[in-house]
């Protein structure tokens, strides 16, 4: 009897340290968590305002084609590029969901 309550003790305490562990463990990727939803809550945020805002967008836009004309027709074609993959990417993820935006009618 003795001896058995020896093995519950021990293994309780192996049993409350490896909860102490499991505990800081959670800790830590709660906080980085909340470090990322912070700064997607910051990024949305912003977009919101740029989105809200199309003439910002515009006059930047014109500036830059003002003062930089031959990068501005170098970076249209990348930019065009990485739209064009993005959208296809889009419609291959998001295509295969029924409902989905962006789904062949009667999925």
């Amino acid at each position: 009897m003795n001896r058995e309550l020896v093995d519950i003790r021990r293994r309780r305490g192996e049993l409350v340290a490896r909860a102490g562990q499991q505990r800081e463990e959670l800790s830590r990727r709660v906080r980085a968590g909340v470090a990322w939803f912070d700064a997607s809550t910051w990024i949305g945020a912003a977009w919101r305002v740029v989105r809200s805002r199309p003439f910002l967008i515009g006059g930047a836009v014109a500036l830059f084609v003002v003062l930089r004309p031959k990068r501005v027709i170098a970076w249209s074609a990348r930019i065009w590029t990485g739209w064009q993959a993005f959208r296809r990417v889009g419609r291959l993820v998001v295509g295969n969901r029924p409902g989905a935006r962006g789904a062949p009618p009667g999925r």
